[in-house]
């Protein structure tokens, strides 16, 4: 059997490399993504506490105004970021999504010279099957006129038995 010779391996082995870099890309903004939502969730947690500590200085026997202001500004310092990081969260799910869709229509054209190979091999095996076939049948018919002649040639040199009286 001869070898297989795929016309379109180059473009397969590029679509393979692009769709790796395409996943790649797509792994990279799914990290992204996860570490502006870890980052959104620190300032969440922040937030809760700044709150929780100016309910406990608002309702303190001995009310300092400074206090208050002081802590009502770290909440809106708190409250900015936290607009922020939605903002941030938000692009980077954006730029995510754009990636899985690039890596998924880089698999797919991956995947269709895929089965282009699959069937144009499957299409050769086949060839080859039928040729191998065809010299097996051209061999035998070789050897079955041969032994006809050979058994022609015998019959001819062969003396004939004198008949019997």
């Amino acid at each position: 059997m001869s070898g297989f010779e795929f016309k379109l391996d180059r473009l397969l082995r590029v679509r393979a490399v692009q769709e790796e870099l395409a996943q790649n890309a797509w792994q990279a903004a799914e990290a992204h993504t996860r570490a502006e939502l870890a980052r959104l969730e620190r300032i969440e947690q922040e937030l809760v506490g700044a709150r929780a500590y100016q309910e406990s200085v608002q309702t303190s026997p001995h009310l300092d105004p400074g206090l208050v202001l002081t802590t009502r500004r770290s909440i809106e310092l708190l409250e900015g970021h936290q607009r922020k990081a939605r903002g941030r969260l938000e692009v980077a799910r954006g730029r995510s999504e754009v990636a899985r869709r690039a890596w998924q229509e880089a698999r797919t054209a991956l995947q269709g010279l895929q089965r282009l190979r699959a069937k144009a091999r499957g299409h050769h095996v086949q060839e080859e099957r039928r040729a191998e076939a065809k010299l097996a049948d051209a061999v035998a018919m070789e050897r079955d006129a041969r032994r006809r002649s050979a058994a022609a040639e015998q019959e001819r040199t062969t003396p004939e038995p004198s008949p019997k009286s």
